[in-house]
């Protein structure tokens, strides 16, 4: 874990660990045994977010499809960049 404080607030990042996603909305389909490398950054112990591990392979981030945000993207053409991607096998 590591801790800073900056200008206006304190910042905190957690140790890395392997679990479920952290997802908006998850599918009852989301495979239980699904794990991402993650770690939380939290600000002022009360707004946290989530950072995954990405090492430039975007098959691996199959799983953004089982979260509720990315409906639209789903649904339209072109959809998200990380969408986007994924169609596309892309690997930038």
């Amino acid at each position: 874990m590591a801790e800073k404080w900056n200008p206006i607030s304190r910042v905190r990042a957690t140790n890395v660990q392997f679990e479920l996603p952290w997802m908006w909305g998850p599918s009852p389909k989301l495979p239980p045994d699904l794990k991402v490398e993650q770690f939380r950054l939290n600000i002022d112990n009360d707004a946290s977010t989530p950072v995954e591990r990405f090492a430039g392979d975007t098959t691996k981030l199959g799983y953004l499809r089982y979260d509720v945000t990315s409906v639209a993207a789903q649904l339209r053409s072109g959809g998200t960049a990380a969408s986007s991607a994924l169609e596309a096998d892309a690997t930038r």
